[in-house]
């Protein structure tokens, strides 16, 4: 298979007479329909790979550019590309660099569907996306994800706690990441959720390579005609076999969304630190955080800070906490130095004193669908028990 596509510009001479411009290209197959596990490859009708088989891919070539190329995909019993079951034409753009990865169901009888709204058709399909033969900067790594599980929602991809890819749907490919050489732990979260699923990708040896960290297979075999289960693989830009990155522990997670709540002016943009690591920088007074990954079972220093602050050891208060696997919204509230500051009458009020509260089992979305579910959380330090009232305007 890999000699063959040295000769791309022998198999596509024709076009190469009308064209003397070039891009590059690899190609992956992804395909994880066992009717797809090995494919024939052909370009405007001549053969160029044969025997193409699920989970390999070769490396980049030089291809003609401005010019249509029909690529057809054949069963690896074929003579020619008369017996084609998939088809598409290409022009390519002089002097870009292409991936195009062969994905999706040569029939959707007998496998799952898929609810996530933004996913592509589920179809067979050659997608081309924008690539990389090398790393921009030496001696760092490049990557992009590619989404190529037909029955996994739109994920997540969290390392470190940080969300480094959000809400990729089948059929898509991320930005791409630039990462130092190391050992990184890759975490698969439903958008906005917790990982379900951990792989280690050691790219500690691809210092100046560029390379696609592809999902892979299905998540529920069983529905999906017995076929290949997922996971994340890595493909080098010099093709070959998918590299299966190792499935690992997840440790367990909690998601906390932060509100500063804290009037207090002394308080008025704060960082938020966790142990020695800034969770959150500059929140300002009457800001919120989105959802934020935090270790679960685990005791953790939650250090308030200036605005201004370069450690955890700047903190202005600090609260040790243990979370159990859930959700949470944590206010900060209350004042630095309650000297100046009206009390408050209420014998039932929490102290003024600056502190965080924690309400538990909370929410992202409605509990009925079209509803607005709210939480009210009474943090004005000076102000009495009070009621709330709701009225309908209409």
């Amino acid at each position: 298979m890999f000699n063959v596509i040295s000769a791309f510009a022998l198999v596509l001479c024709s076009a190469l007479a009308v064209s003397a411009q070039t891009a590059k290209i690899q190609i992956i197959h992804n395909a994880a329909d066992p009717a797809a596990a090995s494919v024939d490859v052909y370009a405007n009708g001549e053969i160029l790979i044969n025997d193409f088989k699920f989970r390999t891919a070769f490396g980049y070539a030089d291809v003609p550019a401005g010019v249509p190329i029909t690529v057809a995909i054949a069963p690896d019993t074929s003579t020619s590309a008369a017996s084609k079951i998939f088809d598409k034409t290409f022009t390519l753009e002089a002097g870009q660099v292409y991936v195009a990865v062969a994905n999706g169901l040569l029939k959707q009888d007998g496998f799952a569907t898929n609810a996530d709204p933004n996913a592509k058709p589920l179809a067979f399909d050659v997608f081309p996306v924008g690539g990389r033969t090398a790393a921009k900067e030496p001696g760092t790594v490049d990557l992009f994800a590619w989404h190529g599980s037909t029955d996994a929602p739109a994920v997540d991809v969290v390392a470190g706690g940080s969300r480094l890819i959000k809400g990729i749907s089948y059929g898509s490919a991320s930005e791409y990441l630039t990462v130092p050489p190391g050992v990184y732990d890759l975490g698969i979260a439903p958008t906005g959720g917790v990982p379900i699923a951990t792989f280690r990708a050691d790219v500690s040896a691809l210092g100046g390579a560029a390379i696609v960290v592809v999902a892979s297979g299905f998540l529920d075999p069983a529905a999906n005609g017995g076929g290949p289960a997922f996971g994340l693989f890595a493909v080098a830009p010099t093709g070959g076999a998918f590299i299966a990155l190792p499935s690992v522990p997840t440790p367990p997670m909690a998601l906390v969304q932060i509100i500063h709540n804290a009037a207090d002016p002394g308080a008025s943009v704060v960082d938020v630190w966790a142990g020695t690591s800034r969770l959150v920088n500059d929140l300002a007074f009457r800001t919120a955080t989105e959802f934020l990954l935090v270790p679960a079972g685990v005791n953790i220093p939650i250090g308030i800070a200036p605005g201004t602050s370069d450690t955890s050891a700047q903190s202005l208060a600090t609260f040790n906490v243990n979370l159990a696997p859930g959700r949470y919204i944590v206010t900060a509230s209350g004042l630095l130095d309650t000297t100046g500051f009206a009390p408050n009458g209420d014998a039932s009020a929490a102290p003024r004193s600056f502190s965080l509260f924690s309400a538990s089992d909370v929410r992202s979305t409605s509990s009925v669908a079209g509803n607005v579910d709210i939480l009210v959380f009474h943090g004005a330090t000076d102000a009495p028990k009070v009621d709330i009232l709701a009225v309908a305007l209409r």
